[in-house]
């Protein structure tokens, strides 16, 4: 195999929901499976959306006092601003209605309470470049 082939693709992929503790897909009302749709952590639009992430953080760990550290609510939302930019897609129910993809609705999914395994899930689909190669 020649290796200058193998690439990562700036295509998005189709993330399937999964239930957090039986890892079955997740459907809506409709019986469609929910899905995000996803860009890989090589694009450019997350290598900027990692420097706006990193950014962030630096600069919320700039107006702490001394001794203080960024709790973990601070570090959730600003991983829910950058996994949001990812996001090129959905089907999603939630709070008993259909979300019309747009990074501020992925926004408020990723940073409601009790919603932090969403993220994870998000964050190692992202990672995983299996999930966006070519050739």
């Amino acid at each position: 195999m020649d290796l200058s082939k193998l690439k990562v693709s700036n295509e998005d992929f189709k993330m399937p929901i999964l239930h957090p503790a039986t890892r079955e897909p997740l459907v809506c009302k409709d019986d469609s499976e929910m899905y995000i749709s996803i860009l890989s952590s090589d694009t450019k639009v997350a290598k900027k959306a990692m420097a706006d992430f990193k950014r962030d953080l630096r600069d919320k760990s700039k107006a702490l006092n001394e001794g203080e550290t960024l709790n973990d609510s601070v570090v959730d939302e600003c991983k829910a601003v950058f996994l949001s930019h990812l996001t090129t897609g959905c089907n999603i129910e939630f709070d008993g209605k259909k979300i019309k993809h747009s990074p501020d609705e992925m926004f408020k999914i990723f940073n409601s309470d009790g919603f932090t395994w969403l993220c994870d899930d998000v964050m190692r689909n992202v990672d995983y470049r299996g999930n966006f190669m070519q050739g």
